[in-house]
């Protein structure tokens, strides 16, 4: 049985591994009506099973450090936004 949960691609969320009780945290990278790839920080890749997830939620808050956009120049700011674009 495939369980009813969404999220918004792209979005920061929350997952909760309902077979390892263990709860991620990243990017919704894509997904599909069995399985949701969530990017993880340090850039590695999660495929969860819609049927294993116990709880999805999209989460208020940035991967980005809080400060950091006052700690670094506009010229970086520019060059990280363009990276994370794949420019």
């Amino acid at each position: 049985m495939t369980r009813s949960c969404h999220g918004v691609l792209g979005s920061q969320s929350q997952i909760s591994d309902a077979n390892n009780a263990r709860p991620l945290s990243g990017l919704i990278q894509s997904e599909s009506s069995n399985t949701i790839v969530l990017a993880l920080m340090g850039g590695a890749k999660e495929t969860i099973s819609r049927s294993a997830i116990k709880d999805m939620k999209s989460l208020d808050r940035t991967l980005m450090p809080d400060g950091l956009e006052a700690a670094i120049t506009k010229e970086l700011m520019s060059d990280l936004i363009a990276f994370l674009l794949g420019k």
